[in-house]
């Protein structure tokens, strides 16, 4: 069983104007809700469970994207074509890049220096 954190944020409100034959397709909503076992006190608190219920699952494109949105980036497994991406260079393979010299130089540039001096 997976179960949900409690979400500590305060609660938003949102103010909603709805149609008269919406609003009446609500209140028709919360007969059958109630008749399926499910009480809900008014319109309000449907409407709520009704955004929760379709950001959390009901609209399969944005829960995708949402939850690679959301997700800390990660490198490709393969490519466009399906075929898999070229294994980075070993260590060992790695070209050298020199490193600074005591002086702060680079020891080309101490080389290069030394031949101009």
């Amino acid at each position: 069983m997976k179960l949900r954190p409690i979400d500590t944020r305060p609660p938003q409100q949102v103010r909603v104007t709805l149609d008269g034959a919406t609003y009446e397709r609500l209140l028709a909503y919360l007969d059958y809700a109630r008749a399926q076992g499910q009480v809900f006190e008014d319109v309000r608190q449907l409407l709520a469970e009704i955004a929760r219920a379709f950001v959390d699952s009901g609209d399969k494109g944005f829960t995708a994207w949402y939850r690679a949105s959301q997700a800390s980036p990660q490198v490709a497994r393969s490519t466009a074509n399906g075929q898999d991406p070229p294994r980075p260079a070993r260590r060992s393979e790695h070209v050298s890049t020199p490193l600074p010299s005591a002086s702060g130089e680079d020891e080309e540039e101490a080389k290069g220096a030394g031949k101009a001096r």
